[in-house]
């Protein structure tokens, strides 16, 4: 049954490719003519931006979820137009801003994937941090986001550019291919440098900052690839999960390119000053991701792992730590410089019959 199965699984890939070599023109044609919309298209401003530093967060959890259920990069690329296009044209309340994303992405997976659903909605409505009464909702709110975009879903994926461009007798060929869609995806983490150019420049200066990062060649950039090394300094931990235990050679070399430009930029000494942006810091994690499950271990739709996630992992370490109180000004007291000779300060004690104003007047002896 097994080797039935395997077989029928080759025949299909097989007509599938042959289906893809019959209509490739065709197929070049028409994402060339959406990259040229998108060009056209004006970058979809928000109404809210006071939503914006939520942005990150939240698709770094879209990009977990993602990629751990093996989705493509068109359905995360068209999650990620979808929301921004949506936060344009509608208010939404930021109790909801979570919501609104993770709708998004159900609609960019009934858009590209051809997998089951089950009890998807169910799932992401957990992972968005909502409980089910919320799914009436989430089913409304799918169909408030089709209508305010007039059902246009059509979006070019710099991925297709990537296997356009990239020639199949190149040495390292899934390397390279690996770090430049790499690099096309921490792309969607910066708003300004993801609409201000199409998928199809994305995609080949991916391709050849991959390529600069093997020679070491980084006299001629432009721009857009000092916008992308930009990126590959400050990776969020879902991408960084990705890639970073892969074993693709081209990562660490694109790192450490992104390291000599940015000291080069700045005017540093590369022999004294190092830099690794492979771990972040328990603080900037609890700054980055203060109520959004990012790992396995906070979403419903996958078991537990064995092993504790980082964010975990700060916050152990933050526990852990020992702080010498001896050093904290204690309430209702003013803290004074510990050289010799400082008088100490004693507060006014405050009646607590006076009212607020006051006791603000209230002068330290």
């Amino acid at each position: 049954m097994t080797s039935h199965l395997a077989a029928g699984h080759r025949l299909e890939i097989r007509s599938h490719d042959y289906l893809l070599q019959e209509y490739r023109n065709d197929i070049h044609s028409h994402f060339i003519h959406l990259d040229y919309l998108f060009r056209q298209r004006p970058s979809p401003l928000p109404l809210q931006p006071q939503l914006q530093p939520n942005r990150f967060a939240l698709l770094n959890s879209i990009f977990d979820v993602v990629e751990k259920l093996s989705w493509s990069y068109a359905t995360f690329t068209l999650a990620v137009t979808v929301l921004d296009r949506y936060l344009s044209k509608a208010l939404v309340l930021e109790k909801n801003y979570k919501l609104v994303g993770y709708c998004c992405l159900w609609i960019a997976f009934k858009f590209n994937e051809n997998k089951p659903k089950g009890k998807l909605v169910n799932a992401l409505i957990k992972r968005a941090g909502y409980d089910l009464d919320r799914k009436s909702d989430f089913l409304r709110l799918e169909m408030d986001i089709l209508s305010a975009l007039k059902w246009d879903l059509s979006m070019p994926s710099a991925d297709y550019f990537v296997n356009f461009y990239t020639n199949n007798s190149q040495p390292n060929l899934k390397e390279r291919m690996e770090g430049a869609i790499f690099l096309c995806e921490l792309a969607h983490f910066d708003r300004n440098l993801f609409y201000s150019y199409p998928p199809s420049s994305i995609a080949a200066a991916s391709i050849m900052l991959t390529n600069a990062a093997l020679t070491g060649a980084t006299d001629k950039l432009d721009d857009l690839q000092h916008s992308l090394l930009h990126q590959v300094l400050a990776v969020p931990s879902s991408v960084r999960a990705k890639y970073f235990n892969s074993g693709n050679r081209i990562i660490p070399h694109l790192t450490s390119l992104a390291t000599q430009v940015l000291h080069k930029t700045r005017g540093l000494d590369t022999q004294y000053v190092s830099y690794s942006p492979h771990h972040a810091s328990p603080v900037q994690e609890l700054v980055l991701y203060p109520n959004l499950p990012i790992s396995p271990i906070a979403s419903p739709i996958h078991q537990h792992h064995r092993h504790s996630h980082a964010r975990s992992q700060s916050l152990t370490a933050l526990r852990s730590l020992h702080i010498d109180t001896a050093c904290l000004p204690t309430p209702g007291t003013t803290p004074v410089s510990s050289a010799a000779g400082a008088s100490q300060v004693t507060p006014v004690e405050v009646p607590l019959d006076l009212d607020e104003r006051s006791a603000k007047r209230r002068r330290y002896l």
